[in-house]
C-alpha cells in the first residue's frame, strides 16, 4: 500500500505556491489529486496546514526570524516551507509540539537536506519553548496589527484611514478565520430541505444560510465534485454575498439579462435559477476557456436560457443589445476574499489598484449603455478599496447625472465576509458628513444637527414599535447579528420602513419615485424572510442608539 506523509504534501504545496507565484486553490486541487489515495483526514489536515500557514504566514516568519540566525530569506525553500509548516502546526493548531518537530526534522532529508536536520529541530524545539516570549511590535500601531494578523503593512495603514483601528483588527481578525464552503440550492431541480437532508445522508454537515435562504454552509467534506448531489446538479458553489449581488439585481422571469464580468459562472447560475429558466441570459467573459466551463455548469444545473459568449466587457459597440438588467462584477483587487483566498495578501502591493480602477471604470461606463430606460445596473466587487468602490461611483455620477432619474444603480462589495455592503446610489459616511446621495438629489445635515437628527429617528421607531428598518451601508464591519440577515446596512443612517401599511414609506423626504419602488423592492424581500431573520424596531433603536455615541 503506497504510504503518503500529508505533511510533505502541505510542504510541497506551500514551496509552490511561493516560489512560482501559483494560486493555493489550484495547486490544493492538482496535489490532492494526484494523492487520492490520501483518506479524507488527511485531506482536510493539508489543506488546512496550507491555508492556514498562508493566513498566517507574516507572524510565522516573524517566529522564526526571532529564533533563526538565518533569516528567512535566506534560506532553502524546501526547508522553509518545512519550517512554515510546522510552526503553523504547534501554535495554531491541536497539534504536540513533539509531533511537528519531529515530522519536520523527517521532512528535512526528503529533498536531500540531512545536514540541516540539527538547524530544523534547534530551530523548531526553541520556538516550542518560547511561545510566550515572541517580542511584538507596539501595540495599537500599524506594525502590531500586520505582524499579529499578517496581513500587509500598506493594507493595514489603508484600511485604518479608512475604517479606524478598532474596525481594522476586527476586519483582520475575521480573514484570519477558517472558512467553510457555501452552496446555492439549485431551486430549478429541488429546494433547500430536500437538498440538506440529501447532503446529510451522504456524511456532510450542514448547516442553512444565514442570509440567503437557498444558501447552505458545509462542513465535513472535501471534494464535492464526487458527490451525487453535484452530479445530479442540486447546487453550485457561491457564497451568500455573492448571492446578495443577484438579490440586489432582483431578476424577474422572462427577462432579458446581461452578466457582462460572468466567469465562473455562479451569479448568472443563480439569475437563472431565480428566473425559472424562463426568459434570456447573456453571460459574457473575456477568456475562451472560461466559457467552456460556464457551459459546462449550466447543463449540469439544468440551465438552457444561459447563452455564453467571448467578450471583452470594456470594449464599445456600436448599437448595443438593451437589457432589463445588467451586472456588471468587475475584475478587482480581491481584498474582501483573503479568508477563502489567503494568498491574495503575500501578492498584492497596492500597486495595482489604479491601473484596476481604469478597467473598472470602462466596464462601468460600458455597462450603463446596456440598460434599458427604467432598468437596473449593478455594480459589484470582491475588494475593500475605496478607490475601486465608492470613488468609482462617484466618478460615474458625475460623469452622467442624468442617469440619476433613468437607473436604479447599486455598489456593493459583494463577497467580503459574506456579508452584503450594497449602495443606493452613493449613501456616504453620515456620521462624519451628513450628506446622504439619493438618484442626484442629496440631503446635507449639518453636524450640529445630527445628534438630533439621529435622537428623532429614534423617537419614531420608539412610538411606532411595527415599524420595520433598513440600514443601508457604506463599507464598515458588521456580523449578522448587526445585520439581522435581513436587510441592507449602514453604519451611519437608518431608513425606516411602515411594514403594518402595507408599503414603503422612507423616513426622510425625498422626491423621487425610483426611491420608493427600491424601497417596495426591499420590502418584498424582506416579507420572504422567515421571521427569526427580520430587523426588529428595538434593533434599529439599539443600533442608532451606538451611532450617537460617535457623534
Amino acid at each position: 500500500m503506497i504510504q503518503i506523509n500529508p505533511r510533505e504534501i502541505a510542504a510541497e504545496a506551500l514551496m509552490e505556491i511561493m516560489t512560482a507565484d501559483a494560486y493555493n486553490t489550484m495547486t490544493l486541487r492538482r496535489l490532492l489529486r494526484q494523492n487520492g489515495a490520501m483518506s479524507r483526514q488527511d485531506r482536510a489536515f493539508v489543506t488546512e496546514v496550507v491555508n492556514g500557514t498562508l493566513r498566517n504566514l507574516i507572524y510565522i516568519d516573524h517566529v522564526l526570524n526571532t529564533f533563526s540566525k538565518t533569516k528567512t530569506e535566506k534560506m532553502k525553500p524546501w526547508l522553509l516551507a518545512v519550517l512554515r509548516t510546522a510552526v503553523y502546526q504547534m501554535y495554531f493548531m491541536d497539534v504536540p509540539d513533539a509531533a511537528a518537530c519531529n515530522e519536520a526534522v523527517k521532512l528535512a532529508s526528503v529533498r536531500g537536506y540531512g545536514s540541516l536536520k540539527g538547524f530544523v529541530n534547534g530551530v523548531l524545539r526553541t520556538a516550542a519553548k518560547k511561545k510566550q516570549e515572541i517580542p511584538l511590535p507596539e501595540r495599537r500601531t500599524a506594525e502590531y496589527l500586520s505582524v499579529v494578523y499578517s496581513h500587509p503593512l500598506w493594507l493595514i495603514r489603508m484600511w485604518i484611514a479608512y475604517y479606524g483601528y478598532e474596525e481594522t483588527e476586527q476586519i483582520c481578525a475575521y480573514d484570519n478565520q477558517s472558512p467553510d464552503v457555501t452552496i446555492r440550492v439549485n431551486t430549478l431541480k429541488t429546494n433547500t430541505q430536500a437538498l440538506k437532508k440529501k447532503l446529510a445522508q451522504a456524511g456532510v454537515h450542514v448547516a442553512e444560510g444565514r442570509i440567503c435562504v437557498d444558501a447552505l454552509h458545509l462542513t465535513k467534506t472535501a471534494d464535492l465534485s464526487r458527490l451525487d448531489a453535484f452530479k445530479e446538479g442540486l447546487f453550485h458553489v457561491q457564497d451568500e454575498s455573492s448571492q446578495l449581488a443577484v438579490r440586489a439585481l432582483d431578476p424577474q422571469r422572462g427577462e432579458e439579462i446581461l452578466d457582462l464580468c460572468a466567469a465562473p459562472g455562479g451569479k448568472s447560475f443563480t439569475i437563472a435559477e431565480q428566473m425559472e429558466n424562463e426568459g434570456s441570459l447573456l453571460s459574457c467573459d473575456i477568456y475562451a476557456h472560461k466559457i467552456d466551463l460556464m457551459e459546462e455548469g449550466a447543463e449540469r444545473l439544468g440551465i438552457s436560457i444561459m447563452q455564453c459568449r467571448v467578450k471583452d466587457a470594456a470594449a464599445e459597440e456600436e448599437s448595443p443589445k438593451q437589457f432589463d438588467r445588467v451586472l456588471a462584477d468587475v475584475p478587482c483587487s480581491g481584498l474582501g476574499l483573503m479568508r477563502k483566498k489567503p494568498d491574495i495578501r503575500l501578492k498584492k502591493d497596492g500597486n495595482e489598484i489604479d491601473s484596476l480602477t481604469k478597467i473598472q471604470r470602462e466596464i462601468l461606463e460600458n455597462a450603463a449603455g446596456y440598460v434599458k430606460k427604467g432598468g437596473v445596473l449593478v455594480y459589484s466587487t470582491c475588494t475593500l478599496c475605496r478607490k475601486e468602490n465608492e470613488k468609482n461611483l462617484e466618478w460615474f455620477l458625475a460623469q452622467h447625472p442624468e442617469l440619476g432619474q433613468e437607473l436604479q444603480l447599486f455598489l456593493g462589495s459583494a463577497e467580503f465576509f459574506e456579508t452584503i455592503f450594497l449602495y443606493q446610489l452613493a449613501l456616504v459616511d453620515y456620521i462624519y458628513t451628513g450628506r446622504l446621495h439619493f438618484l442626484g438629489t442629496v440631503i446635507d445635515v449639518p453636524p450640529e444637527a445630527r445628534r438630533e437628527h439621529l435622537r428623532s429617528m429614534i423617537e419614531q421607531l420608539r412610538r411606532t414599535p411595527e415599524r420595520l428598518c433598513i440600514l443601508c451601508t457604506q463599507n464598515r464591519v458588521c456580523n449578522y447579528d448587526d445585520l439581522s440577515v435581513s436587510v441592507f446596512v449602514n453604519q451611519h443612517a437608518a431608513f425606516m420602513l411602515d411594514g403594518a401599511a402595507g408599503g414603503a414609506q422612507p423616513a426622510y423626504t425625498v422626491e423621487s419615485g425610483a426611491i420608493v419602488r427600491q424601497l417596495n423592492i426591499w420590502m418584498d424581500h424582506f416579507r420572504k424572510l422567515p421571521a427569526a431573520q427580520r430587523l426588529t424596531g428595538q434593533d434599529a433603536i439599539d443600533y442608532l442608539t451606538r451611532c450617537m455615541r460617535l457623534l
